[in-house]
Parts: C-alpha cells; sequence; structure tokens
C-alpha cells in the first residue's frame, strides 16, 4: 500500500511539474516581449493568446477523431441538441481537402506552425506579420465551413465553430497589425525567404509526425475501447452469477476451519486453497487483502493443504499462522502476520517464528485444524493452488480477483 501510495505522489509531482514547464514555455513570448511598443500595445500578446486557443481547440479536434467515444468530448459536441454533433461533420466527404487529409489536421498544423514560430522567434518581429498575413487569408475558410454545415451535412460541429470564431478574431488582428506596419509582398518572397522556410517546416513536420503516428492511437484508443465495452459486460453482477453458478460447486461452505479474513457472517465468503510457500498464493493474498478493503460484505477463508508432517516445509508456517489466528491478540497480529509472511521476498521460518512468537505451539487442537484442512481438501479433490471459490462456487478462469472489487461492491 504504501509502494503505491508513493507511485501515486510521484506520478501526481511529475504531472504537475510537466504543467509548470509547459506554462513557462507557452508564456516565454510575453516574457521577452517589448512592452514598450504602445504603437501595438495589447494587440500582439492578444493574438499570441487567440493564436494559442485555437491549438488548444485543434488538439480537442484531433482528440474526437481517434476517440470519439469519450464523454468529455460527447459532451461537448452534442450538449448544443439536436443539431450539433462534431461527428457528423468531421466523419463527412466534406471533413477532407481533396479525400486526403483532414481539416482538423490541417487546423492544426496551421496554429502549430503559428504559435511556435511566434514562440522561437518573438512576438512583434517579420515572422508576426507574415503569420498575420496568413491569418487574413484563412478567413476565406469561414464561409465554406458554415456552408457545408448550414447546407450540406445541416449538423453543427460546436469544436468547428469555436476555430472559425478563432480565425476570424485572429483575422480581425491580423489587419489591424498590417494596417500598422504594412510590407511588400515582393518583400516576403525574395528577401525572407528563410522566414518562410522556417514556417513551411514548421507547418509540414507536425502533419508528417501525425500521419505516422495517428493510425496507431487510434487503433490503440479502438482496443481500449472495446476492452473497456468487454469489461463492463464481464463486471455486470447478472452475467457474473449465471457464470458462475455453471462452475464446479462446493457444496456447503467449510465451517471452522482456516483462518477467516473479515466478518464470517457476510454476505459474501470466498474460501482460498492454498499453500505457506505457494508463489501464486503470496500475490492473490494482497489482492484479497485489498477487496477486503473494498466490499464491505465480504469475508476470505484460508484453508491451507498442508499434510500432517514435521519434514513438509508447509507444516510449520502453517501451524504458527493458526496458533497466531487462536490466539488472543489475533485481530492485532494476525494481518501483520499474513502480510509478512507472503510478502517476504526469501520466506525463512525461523525469522518468521522469532518475530511472532508462540507460548502453546504444541496444542495438539493445531494439528487436529491441520488434519481437517487437509482431509477437506482430499475429500474435495482440491490439489492446485492457489484454488479459489466465491459464494460456493469455483471461480471461473476468465476473471480476476481485481475484477470482483466491481462486481461484488453492490
Amino acid at each position: 500500500m504504501k509502494k503505491r501510495a508513493k507511485k501515486q505522489q510521484k506520478r501526481k509531482w511529475t504531472i504537475l511539474l510537466a504543467i509548470l514547464l509547459a506554462i513557462i514555455f507557452f508564456i516565454s513570448p510575453l516574457i521577452s516581449y517589448d512592452w514598450n511598443l504602445t504603437v501595438y500595445g495589447i494587440v500582439y500578446p492578444l493574438y499570441y493568446f487567440i493564436k494559442l486557443l485555437g491549438l488548444i481547440i485543434s488538439i480537442l479536434l484531433l482528440w474526437y477523431e481517434i476517440d470519439n467515444h469519450n464523454p468529455f468530448l460527447q459532451q461537448i459536441c452534442t450538449g448544443a441538441g439536436e443539431k450539433s454533433s462534431c461527428n457528423s461533420v468531421l466523419a463527412s466527404k466534406s471533413a477532407k481537402l481533396l479525400g486526403i487529409i483532414s481539416w482538423s489536421e490541417i487546423g492544426f498544423a496551421y496554429f502549430f506552425s503559428g504559435i511556435f514560430a511566434l514562440i522561437f522567434y518573438g512576438l512583434g518581429g517579420f515572422h508576426q506579420k507574415l503569420i498575420s498575413a496568413l491569418s487574413i487569408v484563412s478567413l476565406v475558410y469561414i464561409p465554406y465551413s458554415l456552408y457545408v454545415q448550414y447546407k450540406v451535412i445541416k449538423k453543427w460541429c460546436p469544436l468547428c465553430l469555436v476555430v472559425q470564431t478563432i480565425l476570424l478574431l485572429e483575422g480581425i488582428a491580423g489587419i489591424y497589425l498590417l494596417t500598422l506596419n504594412p510590407f511588400s509582398l515582393l518583400n516576403i518572397l525574395f528577401d525572407n525567404v528563410t522566414a518562410l522556410l522556417s514556417l513551411a517546416v514548421l507547418f509540414i513536420s507536425p502533419l508528417v509526425i501525425w500521419s505516422i503516428i495517428a493510425d496507431t492511437i487510434k487503433k490503440a484508443k479502438e482496443s481500449q475501447f472495446a476492452t473497456s465495452a468487454l469489461s463492463r459486460i464481464k463486471n455486470d453482477p447478472a452475467i457474473f452469477n449465471a457464470l458462475l453458478e455453471k462452475q464446479e460447486e462446493l457444496g456447503e461452505l467449510p465451517k471452522n476451519l482456516g483462518i477467516v479474513i473479515g466478518d464470517e457472517n457476510s454476505r459474501h465468503r470466498i474460501v482460498k486453497i492454498c499453500n505457506p510457500h505457494c508463489g501464486p498464493c503470496a500475490k492473490m493474498h494482497v489482492k484479497l487483502e485489498k477487496l477486503v478493503e473494498q466490499v464491505k460484505d465480504l469475508s476470505v477463508q484460508i484453508i491451507f493443504n498442508t499434510p500432517i508432517n514435521t519434514k513438509d516445509r508447509r507444516y510449520l508456517p502453517t501451524k504458527h499462522l493458526l496458533a497466531i489466528a487462536n490466539s488472543s491478540k489475533a485481530n492485532h497480529l494476525l494481518h501483520q502476520a499474513l502480510d509478512d509472511w507472503y510478502t517476504a521476498p526469501v520466506k525463512q521460518y525461523d525469522a518468521f517464528a522469532e518475530k511472532y512468537p508462540i507460548d502453546y505451539f504444541e496444542d495438539e487442537t493445531l494439528d487436529s485444524s491441520i488434519k481437517k484442512m487437509s482431509d477437506w481438501c482430499n475429500q474435495n479433490k482440491i490439489i492446485a493452488t492457489p484454488t479459489v471459490f466465491i459464494d460456493g462456487y469455483k471461480l471461473p478462469k476468465n476473471y480476476s480477483i481485481d475484477e470482483l472489487a466491481y462486481i461484488l461492491k453492490d
């Protein structure tokens, strides 16, 4: 539990650090910006923020293309009523230029190249003038997109409408900036070839990278969705119970046998047949401890398949654990003793016995309990460990202990 908490804490701090570095990276142009440029005032920074918002929305559009089942995106795309449907717009023929590249991808490359050019080359320079000119040119896309949504598809894509609003705003800002500081088209074409090439590289690079990774991400998301759908089916209590009743039946649940964790009168009972030196049993013990914490109305009965043979390495730890369970300090020590034994990388009985001393180890009732467990296992023909029964039926092979928390929680 402590290791899991440390991992979660480490992940939390990693995410916070990544967010902090991203914020510093994206506000860097504002830090280096000369705020004394009174001619342009706040228009340059405002233009930058509009462009940054466009990048964020274009990322959401790409995200929707590969994960249109996402609840967050679904809420955005269908929350405005029957006429709103991102899927109808983005899955249409009109959503792709020449049937090859989607407008979402072009929009992402457009905003990506613009924002990173402003980060690398700063606000107020020639690159911003060039990007401002492109913002004016991009205005022609707005009536085209509105026409397609209104007349052709007859559905509205909320995210697309936000993008068109952003294009309109940055187009107006671009006109204002170029009115204050005009430049010659010939000057762009012949005297600033390097700037043109750098902007072209910034535009093409994300398109190339996205074309390489998009299919892989989409297949991974589809696989994740299929797995999630299968999990929902498996975790349906009605389906689980129907499948459980077709498994091997234990008959009457064993009483006064082994060690019981939790309330013995709980609604659900898991019977685990194991031995103290079984590796898979140790892993399952950790999962069962967690399950008992998650599901209130559940108990776990541990039955050791151990013979009455002092030379068998299972005998001494089994007897010792039973002695702890029968002692007056059972509530305090039992969970700790089980955890220490099963989670130990190397199981050394002498060290364990020294840590948990028992006064009445030679009590004959302990051997009697071990014999009853062994006889019960033989009677039910249980050899393999761990073997798990839940509510009297053998746990189906295609179910794991981890999944039971979702099924038994109700």
